[in-house]
């Protein structure tokens, strides 16, 4: 009797577990220093606030999710000076 497999896809197909990337790729994608991103992995776990990106570790692995790379694009936005 074979062991169901997790489910990655949700019913329209799309992946559940989404697109992952690495450090050097989302540095490039956002013009950021490796270091830095390495900087701020370090003050989150210090620290009770999140600096940068959410990241993922998987064993030594660090990956990004796309998802949470646009989230942080996104509230990282400022208004302009005039209304």
């Amino acid at each position: 009797m074979q062991t169901p497999k997790p489910e990655t896809h949700d019913e329209n197909g799309n992946s559940s577990i989404g697109k992952y990337l690495n450090e050097h790729q989302v540095s490039e994608a956002l013009g950021i220093p490796v270091g830095t991103l390495q900087r701020w992995r370090w003050q989150s776990r210090k620290r009770d606030e999140i600096a940068g990106p959410k990241f993922h570790k998987f064993g030594r692995l660090v990956r990004y999710r796309v998802a949470d790379i646009q989230a942080y694009v996104e509230s990282a936005r400022q208004s302009g000076g005039s209304e």
